[in-house]
């Protein structure tokens, strides 16, 4: 008997989930590989509390609570980084992942105006535009390395010429 189309989604989704954090890990500073592990932990977490929260046949038709806090565990990673790190890439990342948990809230705000497609495109298809940044941005890590030999991952608290003389 033939799989499901919606199978092959999910396969494709997991190919490029390691592709792109396999490359991240590998080729990535400090920040990408904090945002690659970031991806795995939260897929998988995302997967083991779906399946021990919510039944098959009544998924994304609800707050979907366990991804709903793993979501808004990646989104504190995902704001810490935006603060920290000395990449760009890490801003429009953590938008996105905004963007899903707010998903998670209208979810429940009205339930009845938001159709379950929309939720479940809402919060699931987001990541693949975060991969895409996620590649991106260690692209230009790579890029940076090659051109100045050195890419600082962190921003520093104040800029040298500002901090008091001691």
């Amino acid at each position: 008997m033939p799989r499901p189309f919606h199978f092959y989604i999910v396969y494709f989704f997991y190919v490029i989930l390691i592709l792109s954090t396999v490359y991240a890990i590998r080729r990535g500073g400090a920040p990408e590989r904090i945002t690659a592990w970031t991806f795995l932990a939260g897929a998988a977490l995302t997967l083991a509390a779906a399946m021990g929260f919510s039944p098959i046949d009544n998924r994304w038709k609800h707050i979907e609570w366990g991804p709903l806090l793993v979501d808004s565990a990646m989104l504190l990673v995902f704001l810490w980084l935006a603060f920290r790190a000395n990449r760009f890439w890490t801003l429009p990342m953590a938008a996105f992942q905004l963007l899903a948990v707010t998903a998670h809230f209208a979810m429940g705000w009205d339930p009845q105006r938001i159709r379950y497609t929309i939720y479940w495109l809402a919060v699931s298809k987001i990541s693949y535009p975060m991969m895409a940044l996620l590649v991106a941005g260690t692209w230009l890590h790579r890029r940076r390395l090659k051109a100045n030999g050195a890419d600082p991952s962190w921003k520093l608290s104040s800029p040298p010429g500002a901090r008091p003389a001691v």
